[in-house]
């Protein structure tokens, strides 16, 4: 498994899911990241959640410091805290 990043941000889009802010990814690795990639969410609670990115979501702003986020399926909630880890899950 590969770090990627420390999530910076959530929220919920309405219908579609969660959607995770990296804090500023590492850009060799987040460039080759797709829909359906596995990813490892690693909570500061000792907590683990094995999923996938559903789709990169581009945001804007004067804020915004890297401008992909990642959508996750919609059975994950509001248990995803900032400051978790994603780890990218090698595919088999």
């Amino acid at each position: 498994m590969i770090f990627l990043a420390r999530i910076e941000d959530t929220f919920q889009i309405a219908g579609r899911g969660c959607v995770i802010v990296p804090a500023i990814p590492r850009s060799e690795l987040s460039s080759k990241l797709r829909a359906g990639a596995p990813i490892q969410l690693r909570m500061a609670d000792g907590r683990i959640v094995d999923t996938f990115i559903v789709s990169i979501e581009l945001l804007c702003g004067p804020q915004v410091k890297d401008k992909r986020a990642f959508l996750l399926p919609a059975t994950i909630g509001t248990e995803i805290q900032k400051g978790a880890e994603i780890w990218i899950t090698p595919e088999e």
